[in-house]
């Protein structure tokens, strides 16, 4: 019973950092209760559904870098799409690094490479804060907090110049606010970036400094607006304390092929902002439908995607 269990050690500090056997489409991996920001947002919501189909479609074989990797739920989900694919993780946090490479090594018949590294202004080591939310995470010099580890850092330009020295298909950057820096010193490569998906989190990140930047690289630009967010597995209560914070992101998508892009996207640049870090689902029954597609992930013996108000799974 590894849902209950699961379950059970988000809400005990002490056992948020042990690992969970899951599965997805038939890919194995590993995750933490620390991690169920990351399980959400990208295989239960399916946030870069968009991206893994411009990966499915891409003509040649991709090359996709992505910074900020987490325990590695994105690159999956864009192996999934298009196993030839060729993605470069970037993790600076020993923990999550750990279960990133353990993921990749878990895939073996992907060209899934994982690197422990942070994205950064300039090459060297640098103060790393892992907080007990995995996806929160970032440079300590932007937000002090959290274990401090001394981790190596790269520019986006000089890991691109060391490992993708080619066209890149997608640059996927989470980086938790270290966004300007990172795009503000590596502006040359994103000249060969066909793609580039960014999450921008002020006010650690001047969102007008990174549009800026981005438009002097990619086309056009759209921006959207969403309302706070709350997690399927946390109470009513837990919830409502969730969602008032105010915690600003953007999202961006931004690229070079208006046909293939249009046809996705319908623009060849689109930024979303949001205002909190969890999804809003306002019925129990919305509830039942999620914790029914991770007992799915979990392997349990429940194997519904969808209930009714009223129905357990």
């Amino acid at each position: 019973m590894r849902l209950p269990a699961f379950l059970l050690a988000r809400r005990l500090a002490p056992l948020r950092r042990i690992p969970f056997r899951f599965a997805w489409r038939g890919h194995r991996f590993l995750a933490r209760p620390a991690d169920e920001a990351a399980i959400q947002e990208v295989l239960l919501e399916q946030e870069y559904a968009a991206a893994a189909r411009l990966v499915a479609a891409a003509p040649d074989r991709p090359v996709v870098i992505d910074a900020g990797a987490n325990i590695g739920l994105f690159a999956m989900v864009m192996l999934a799409a298009r196993p030839d694919a060729r993605v470069h993780s970037l993790e600076p946090g020993a923990a999550t690094f750990a279960l990133l490479e353990a993921n990749a090594r878990a895939n073996p018949a992907f060209a899934w490479r994982a690197h422990r590294l942070a994205v950064w202004r300039a090459a060297g080591p640098v103060a790393f804060g892992a907080m007990d939310a995995s996806t929160s995470s970032r440079i300590d010099e932007l937000a002090p907090g959290g274990r401090v580890e001394m981790v190596e850092a790269v520019t986006l330009g000089g890991f691109a110049a060391q490992h993708a020295p080619g066209p890149i298909f997608l640059v996927k950057l989470d980086v938790e606010g270290a966004e300007e820096a990172v795009l503000a010193s590596s502006e040359a490569v994103l000249d060969r970036v066909q793609h580039l998906l960014l999450e921008i989190h002020p006010p650690r990140a001047d969102e007008a400094r990174v549009m800026a930047i981005l438009s002097a690289h990619f086309p056009t630009s759209r921006t959207s607006r969403d309302g706070a967010r709350r997690s399927p597995w946390c109470s009513p209560a837990a919830c409502r304390s969730r969602t008032s914070r105010n915690e600003r992101h953007a999202r961006a998508h931004v690229g070079r092929a208006p046909s293939v892009a249009a046809a996705m996207l319908g623009v060849t640049v689109a930024v979303r902002i949001w205002n909190a870090v969890v999804y809003d689902l306002r019925h129990q029954h919305d509830m039942q439908v999620h914790i029914g597609y991770l007992r799915d992930l979990a392997g349990d013996t429940c194997r519904r995607r969808t209930t009714r108000p009223g129905t357990t799974c």
